[in-house]
């Protein structure tokens, strides 16, 4: 097997909705559910839709797969929410994914069950719900998929930051954890005219152009062979139609396509078409209510909170809302954890301390029985 046919076989092991929502179910514990509250934020702008996203296989029919989504969004902040069918983006108590940003932190949501609003959790269906918290405002490509509708309606502001020169991957790059984040591409960007959001970005894989999957050994760079070493176009976004009836300006409709290197090709434009997505956004409106731009939470979620970078990145906890940095119930969760690690420190440091005295009597001992025994007569009487 050649080495482009190994990455692109790598590089389309990703996970559809549904193997999605069924390997975080795996790994979470389902909660009783209560009424939520709602938090007062700002006005936004409301859009509805559905991404249709298709999968090329090496071999055989490609993989076809859609989910709906409804966004809202107000200048640099933004939420969204994508499930499989439409009532999920209504639904509280079914399968559904929402993201957020409120203008410092990034919230991710997940609820996964089945049945239509009002269905109970119960042991065989139970409701399952997570929810995690990071210090950033990109969305990277995860089960949720967020991240194919907030390229195209919510952007703006982080490509700004990056003066409309990079951008991370918006999609998968990498087998098993959907999650798994690369770093920058340098892109080509144009914006709308008259939008902050973009109109066409080239993401291009330059002269270090190497990937790195789960499957790979630690450490083990795979490098694409010549003449995709040098860098080649790994993506395409564009909008294909706009909406110009109210301000700001929004796309209706837009692609992205993602390529591979062609095994056997000669020049870095013979590529292969890995995937291809299509969104389309059906509704738009001017919210008249305020919303919180964070996820709301229903019921009791455990939360694995990404924002204290003192205590190995990530503390977790159990609550029915989204805790403030200096609330009672996180500070207690994060003294537990600094404290359990403080543990964890001192036993390796005594592990560590035993073992050297260990070590040190040994060798102290070698050397008194090596003295010792020079001092006998070879019959080993005095």
């Amino acid at each position: 097997m050649s080495l482009v046919t190994r990455i692109n076989r790598l590089s389309r092991k990703t996970c559809s909705f549904r193997q999605a929502t069924a390997w975080v179910g795996v790994h979470l514990l389902a909660w009783s559910l209560v009424k939520g509250e709602a938090c007062a934020g700002e006005f936004a702008t409301l859009f509805e839709g559905q991404v249709e996203f298709t999968q090329y296989q090496l071999t055989g029919q490609p993989i076809v797969d859609h989910f709906v989504f409804r966004a809202e969004v107000d200048d640099c902040k933004w939420r969204i929410r994508t499930a499989e069918a439409r009532e999920g983006l209504t639904n509280n108590l079914g399968g559904y994914f929402s993201s957020g940003f409120d203008g410092t932190n990034l919230y991710s949501f997940s609820s996964l069950g089945k049945g239509p609003v009002g269905t109970k959790s119960t042991a065989d269906n139970p409701i399952v719900k997570s929810g995690r918290i990071f210090t950033k405002d990109f969305a990277p490509y995860d089960q949720s998929r967020s991240s194919l509708v907030w390229i195209a309606l919510a952007s703006g502001c982080y490509l700004q930051e990056q003066s409309y020169a990079r951008c991370k991957p918006i999609w998968a790059t990498a087998p098993g954890v959907c999650s798994v984040e690369r770093g920058f591409l340098t892109s080509e960007i144009k914006r709308i005219e008259g939008s902050f959001l973009p109109e066409e970005i080239i993401f291009h894989i330059k002269d270090d152009a190497f990937v790195d999957f789960a499957e790979a050994p630690p450490g083990e760079k795979l490098q694409y062979p010549p003449p995709f070493d040098k860098g080649f176009v790994k993506a395409r976004y564009r909008v294909e139609a706009v909406d110009h009836s109210g301000v700001p300006v929004y796309p209706k409709t837009y692609t992205l396509e993602v390529f591979n290197p062609r095994d056997g090709a000669s020049n870095t434009n013979d590529l292969q078409l890995a995937w291809q997505v299509r969104g389309e956004i059906s509704n738009m409106q001017r919210l008249t209510a305020r919303i919180d731009f964070r996820p709301e939470i229903m019921g009791s979620v455990r939360i694995q909170d990404y924002r204290d970078q003192t205590n190995g990145g990530v503390i977790e906890y159990v609550s029915n809302g989204w805790e403030p940095t200096n609330s009672v119930h996180r500070t207690k969760s994060l003294d537990v954890g600094k404290t359990q690690g403080q543990q964890e420190s001192m036993r390796k440091t005594a592990r560590i301390t035993g073992l050297a005295i260990f070590v040190a009597s040994g060798i102290g001992l070698i050397i008194t029985v090596r003295r010792y025994s020079k001092t006998l007569p070879e019959d080993g009487n005095k």
